[in-house]
């Protein structure tokens, strides 16, 4: 059909039963039609009272009844498979609460952005989270990598913990550390007409793996430089993927929203219109600051001589 509701009448001509939207739980788009823009597709199920709040809406790379075709060797039905993947992953600290009635939400603010899940087909039997697609007014501006989900859960304070680093350490070599618990504060500003955002973030983590035999724990100076350098590590990536969002203006942290409630005359002042912040927060400048605590790391094995 041209449009949703021409599509659904369409539909009707072909089912015997009146058709009904109270069940619908996931809604795919592609990539081409989220970069065209959402308004049309939002406005309508926005309007349509049997649509959830707690519906997700996804991004697909491909066109989307591609992923109708997708069989996974132990999933009967394409669409609860592709149900169970993406409320499994915000389960295991893969993906934030996003239901469509959230992204709604975001949108509607002067001050904050809408994001999706971003996913892609693998092997023609599997479906990956292949990162967040985010947007400028409901226009789809571009998207992360896996790991930067992880990422901006930090920057925000999402829990539960899910990702793994994997990184090397001066003296001890490469080890895995995954983050058990996060949280955050972060304070707005105005220097010089310019919008600065403090952000402090806590990582829980746990050491996972170590891989290779050079090093060695033997001391807890070196257990203070693993989480040293996954502190650099976490930061590195926070201050790219803000300066990523700044150049495509798409203030998915909500920074606008902050800036809006406790620098209210500056807001009224300086923000008329969703555009005017848009063009603003590409110029605000951040400073992350991480502090990581190691709860707990595997056991270590000790070569004994007879």
């Amino acid at each position: 059909g041209y449009t949703i509701d021409d599509a659904l009448d369409n539909l009707q001509q072909q089912i015997a039963d009146p058709r009904t939207l109270i069940h619908l739980r996931i809604v795919v788009i592609s990539e081409a039609i989220a970069r065209r823009g959402l308004r049309d597709l939002n406005d309508y199920f926005r309007r349509e009272t049997q649509v959830r709040r707690t519906t997700w809406l996804l991004v697909s790379d491909v066109e989307a009844a591609r992923l109708m075709d997708v069989a996974p060797p132990l999933e009967r039905v394409p669409a609860l498979y592709l149900l169970a993947m993406i409320e499994k992953s915000h389960q295991m600290g893969k993906f934030p609460t996003d239901y469509i009635g959230k992204f709604w939400s975001a949108e509607s603010k002067l001050g904050q952005d809408g994001y999706l899940p971003y996913v892609s087909i693998r092997q023609k039997e599997n479906i990956l989270l292949k990162g967040m697609a985010y947007f400028n007014e409901d226009k789809m501006v571009g998207y992360t990598t896996p790991i930067q989900i992880g990422v901006y859960m930090g920057i925000m304070g999402l829990n539960p913990g899910g990702y793994s680093a994997l990184f090397d350490v001066p003296g001890v070599g490469v080890v895995m550390v995954n983050t058990l618990k996060r949280s955050s504060r972060v304070k707005v500003k105005i220097n010089d007409g310019i919008p600065h955002a403090e952000i402090d973030i806590q990582l829980e983590a746990t050491m996972k793996e170590k891989i290779g035999e050079a090093g060695s724990f033997d001391s807890q100076a070196k257990l203070h430089e693993v989480e040293r350098v996954f502190e650099q590590e976490v930061k590195k990536n926070a201050i790219q993927l803000i300066k990523e969002t700044q150049l495509k203006k798409s203030d998915v942290f909500g920074f606008g929203e902050k800036i809006r409630a406790h620098e209210r005359s500056f807001w009224n002042r300086n923000i008329k219109s969703e555009k005017d912040w848009e063009n603003l927060y590409a110029k605000l400048t951040a400073d992350v600051h991480v502090h990581v605590d190691l709860r707990r790391f595997g056991l270590v094995a000790q070569n004994k001589s007879e």
